[in-house]
């Protein structure tokens, strides 16, 4: 129920501003399951703490849960809801109480101290009564990877019973040199994987990267054949037309042809091996997250992109060894400017031999005249395309032909698949 930050970087009392929570108050604010105050027990130049306490009511706690259960319970499980542990440790609704309260400091916003947001600080964060039963060590397990230093104090069951051992809450004290912002993402994010009496879920849309780790046998089997067969035939038909030139045969112009058509099949093979690395374990993966599609309880099929992306980023916090904030770029079409930009940042993107992007309306789910819009497009890179319509795509005449071809049936498909992943929902 008690969560501190303390800042030991002078002048320490800059932590007010990162939190935009004044030093010299204490502040309310309502939340769904009670209320939250942020006061600051310490204030001075070398040292600053800001406390955020929940006071939970515990009866009306339970009878929200009932009123949300809509039937009877025995007498057994009201006894259980009544007497529970959920006002007084620090649990999901933590979590809760940091993104709606420090949620500008969450989302790294500090206007006119831009350069205080990016600043490592010396921090310190103590969280009261953290339930871990049956995984004391969970606490190390998920914080130390992140660089955090750990100490963990116990508390016993009874201080009147001592053989009845300890509690399973404990004081967990993290301290580290980072950034507020992550520092309050990643209390956000794990708090709730120690909440024992409340788990969540998340559904994402996302790409699992490499390409090659779910598609091994549609290389082995297609594209890696291709360039295999490519390479061998053309490189003896070329071999064999300059033997023919060298003895005077006027082949020049179809040795260039053969010449570049070797060309075309070296940089298919390049275009597929660049999403291509050994995969022995899951630590070798990458998740690259696009979509929030829905939490414990709620969808999110009402929110625009940009939240997606930003709530995304700030998720793929928590372990930047397996989850990829996906760049994006929020783009104003009526304004050329804006437009231009956005195909430089393409081009340098898949230069790069970046896939490319996906251009999709703000609006997660886009209309017009009541009919749904196209959910997105796919701008792939000139080299990935080879991997789409295979290593000499890029003759001017197969892709005259390529320009013709029909994308009704495709744009209509991609149109009901995307409203059933909305109904789904």
């Amino acid at each position: 129920m008690l969560l501190t930050i303390t800042n030991n970087a002078q002048p320490a009392t800059d932590l007010g501003f990162l939190l935009h929570k004044h030093p010299e108050r204490c502040q309310s604010f309502e939340l769904a399951f009670g209320e939250a105050r942020v006061f600051y027990p310490e204030a001075s130049e070398t040292r600053c703490t800001a406390a955020l306490l929940l006071d939970i009511d515990p009866i009306a706690l339970t009878r929200g849960r009932q009123r949300g259960r809509g039937q009877a319970e025995s007498d057994t499980a009201l006894f259980d809801h009544y007497v529970n542990e959920r006002p007084y440790v620090a649990s999901s609704f933590m979590s809760v109480a940091i993104a709606q309260v420090f949620g500008s400091a969450l989302a790294g916003r500090c206007a006119g101290r831009e350069e205080l947001v990016e600043s490592a600080l010396p921090l310190q964060a103590t969280i009261t009564a953290l339930p871990c039963r049956g995984a004391e060590d969970l606490p190390r397990r998920l914080f130390e990877p992140l660089g955090y230093a750990v100490n963990a104090t116990s508390h016993p069951l009874d201080t009147n019973e001592p053989a009845w051992g300890d509690s399973p809450y404990f004081t967990i004290t993290l301290s580290a040199q980072t950034r507020l912002q992550d520092l309050l993402a990643h209390l956000y994010v794990l708090i709730p994987v120690l909440d024992d009496a409340k788990h969540y879920w998340v559904a994402f849309d996302c790409e699992i990267m490499p390409w090659s780790a779910k598609a091994q046998e549609l290389i082995r089997q297609q594209y890696a054949p291709v360039g295999a067969a490519a390479h061998v035939g053309l490189t003896a038909s070329l071999d064999a037309l300059e033997q023919a030139e060298r003895r005077g045969i006027a082949v020049e112009p179809l040795r260039q042809h053969f010449a570049e058509r070797l060309e075309q099949a070296h940089r298919y093979a390049d275009a597929y091996r660049r999403y291509c690395w050994p995969v022995a374990s899951i630590a070798d993966l990458k998740i690259a997250p696009f979509h929030l599609l829905a939490t414990e309880g709620t969808t999110h099929v009402a929110r625009d992109h940009g939240w997606h992306m930003a709530t995304i980023a700030e998720i793929c916090t928590a372990d930047p060894d397996l989850l990829l904030a996906t760049d994006h770029r929020i783009v104003d079409v009526t304004d050329v400017a804006a437009q231009l930009t956005a195909i430089s940042w393409w081009e340098a993107l898949t230069q790069r031999g970046g896939e490319g992007a996906v251009v999709k309306p703000l609006e997660f789910i886009a209309t017009a005249h009541g009919k749904l819009l196209q959910p997105a497009i796919k701008c792939r890179g000139h080299e990935y395309l080879r991997i789409i319509y295979g290593p000499e795509y890029d003759t001017p005449a197969h892709l005259a032909t390529l320009r013709q071809r029909g994308l009704g049936r495709k744009r209509s498909l991609a149109l009901r698949e995307f409203a059933l992943q909305r109904f789904a929902h």
